[in-house]
This record gives C-alpha cells, sequence and structure tokens, in this order.
C-alpha cells in the first residue's frame, strides 16, 4: 500500500494535465486514509481516519473547483 502511494505521488508530481493530478490527488488521499484505518479496533486510529476523511473531502473539493474554474477561464486543463 506505501508503494501505491509513492507511485501515485510521483505520477502527480509528473502529471501535465490538471485531471490527471485530481484523479492523483484522490488516489493518494485514498490511500492515506487506508493507512490510517489500518486498524479498525483501535479508537484513535477511527477518530484519526474520520477527521482527516472531512479534510481531505473538502480539500479535494476546493481543488476540484480550483481547477474548474481555472479550466473555464483559460479552456486549458
Amino acid at each position: 500500500l506505501l508503494i501505491c502511494l509513492v507511485l501515485s505521488v510521483v505520477l502527480l508530481v509528473a502529471s501535465n494535465d490538471l485531471r490527471l493530478f485530481l484523479l492523483f490527488w484522490g488516489f493518494s488521499n485514498v490511500i492515506l486514509l487506508k493507512l490510517m484505518q489500518h486498524e479498525h479496533k483501535w479508537k484513535a486510529a477511527k477518530a484519526s481516519a474520520r477527521l482527516a476523511t472531512k479534510t481531505f473531502s473538502f480539500g479535494f473539493t476546493c481543488l476540484t473547483i480550483a481547477f474548474g474554474l481555472l479550466y473555464w477561464k483559460t479552456g486549458c486543463t
């Protein structure tokens, strides 16, 4: 799972398209959440995954809106 995270971040940095950037951003967020909640029995792991889900979702939404506005104004991805 850690290899997938590293690969996702490398592809995110190397992407030359906003759609690919957004895709790899979301993929790395999902992997990070899976790594945080690796032990379902721990209350701390559940709490941190819940908080990270809210934070990552808000960040992903803001990034998507920003990319949408950029595309709307420039027409470039």
